[in-house]
């Protein structure tokens, strides 16, 4: 075998792996459908199906430019349509649920813990208090950022805003078991708030 053709094998051989991670990961999607519809259903017995994640991580997916091909960009377009298409409908879902499972929670909006580290990309974001005000919080993310050298991408009215608005969202589901932590998400150079187990 010249190396020619062992050029190709191998460009074969990853296109196949491509197309059988995207394959993967629309299987995937009929799987998390399943999980959040049972979570919806009884979220004292069934573990939150963190969904936020798995489609962030579908919109992020890029194919290697190197092993790209129009069957594998086909595969990859229908998987990010059939995510956008799966994540309104299970919006829907969760707002139906949402307004009869509000009523069994304390509604009023409390400022986030203190910042944590959970686990996959995100870099911990140390920490110095046990509760934070949202102008602390800012200036941690504005540190953060300092130092990957990068700048906000947003003012601190909107990153109040994104905070009040995440935690909000997160309080919706909530276990009494997990705390409301502050992570920062490198890829997108922003903190963000996640749940974790206390």
């Amino acid at each position: 075998m010249n190396l020619s053709q062992k050029d190709t094998k191998d460009l074969q051989g990853r296109r196949r792996t491509i197309e059988n991670e995207l394959n993967r990961m629309i299987q995937q999607i009929h799987e998390m459908d399943q999980k959040i519809r049972l979570y919806l259903a009884d979220r004292q017995r069934n573990a939150h199906p963190r969904h936020i994640e798995f489609i962030e991580r579908i919109q992020r997916y890029r194919i290697d430019p190197h092993a790209s091909n129009k069957h594998l960009e086909a595969l990859l377009d229908n998987l990010q349509w059939k995510i956008y298409y799966y994540q309104r409908a299970w919006n829907q879902m969760w707002e139906n649920s949402d307004s009869s499972y509000r009523q069994t929670r304390n509604p009023e909006l409390e400022t986030p813990p203190a910042p944590s580290g959970p686990s996959g990309g995100m870099k911990e974001v140390p920490k110095t208090k046990s509760q934070y005000s949202i102008e602390t919080l800012w200036e941690v993310q504005v540190e953060r950022l300092k130092q990957y050298g990068a700048q906000p991408k947003e003012t601190p009215t909107e990153f109040r805003q994104r905070m009040y608005q995440e935690y909000k969202e997160l309080s919706k589901f909530r276990k009494d078991h997990q705390e409301v932590v502050m992570v920062y998400d490198a890829k997108d150079q922003k903190c963000k708030l996640d749940l974790k187990d206390k």
